[in-house]
């Protein structure tokens, strides 16, 4: 088939013809070529200020929103009824079942009388080794942080996964480390509990309700 096109071209035009046919063909390619390399490197000088506007703007949101977001919860908790704050532990005057740390640089674990009266020995010894775990690992600063790059991020939604995915396993750690014994994990679970019923800690950066849900927390703990 190929053969007998060329012949045909050959009968028709001759071998000036398909010279010129094919210079004229080249110079074309060449052309198209060259135009396709301008549009290349304006679309990629296009891209990269588009780039760098995006992340430039993904920098002020979060720096504008995790801003917002610490001044916020200092100024909550500062508010909270409180007798004294330079220890470690830190008791709140409320009716409520709360357990949070607090705190990016220096955190504080913060419970609340409601939650001392309404729990007993074995599940307030569960909380308070959960929130100590937060405290020993500085899980403020990592929400903080984790926070800041999702938001720097605003426009990858896998990465919205991922940071929930790592604040939920940070949680679960904290639940490990507070539960060394079949007993233990009960007492947590049961803590939880009652815990989920009336918690209002919103502003917490790291609370004993956490940020998975609770009932997935329960069920691990049951099943150990």
């Amino acid at each position: 088939l190929s053969f007998g096109a060329l012949a045909s071209l050959w009968a028709l035009y001759g071998l000036p013809g398909l010279i010129g046919m094919t210079s004229a063909f080249t110079e074309l390619c060449q052309s198209l070529f060259t135009r396709c390399l301008e549009y290349y490197e304006l679309i990629k000088i296009i891209s990269l200020w588009l780039g760098a506007a995006l992340l430039a703007s993904g920098l002020i949101y979060s720096s504008v929103k995790s801003a917002f977001h610490i001044i916020k919860s200092y100024s909550a908790v500062s508010r909270l009824p409180v007798r004294g704050r330079k220890g470690s532990v830190v008791i709140i005057d409320g009716p409520s079942k709360t357990a949070f740390t607090h705190g990016i640089f220096r955190p504080r674990i913060y419970l609340t009388r409601g939650l001392l009266r309404g729990l007993d020995r074995d599940e307030l010894k569960a909380v308070f080794l959960h929130e100590l775990h937060h405290k020993r690992e500085k899980d403020p600063l990592k929400f903080v942080i984790l926070s800041f790059f999702r938001d720097l991020f605003f426009y990858a939604p896998a990465l919205r996964d991922i940071v929930a995915n790592l604040k939920i396993k940070m949680e679960h750690a904290s639940d490990a480390a507070a539960t060394k014994k079949e007993g233990e994990r009960l007492a947590l679970a049961s803590a939880l509990v009652k815990v989920a019923k009336g918690n209002c800690a919103a502003f917490a950066p790291a609370s004993i309700t956490g940020n998975s849900q609770v009932s997935t927390r329960v069920q691990r703990l049951i099943d150990g």
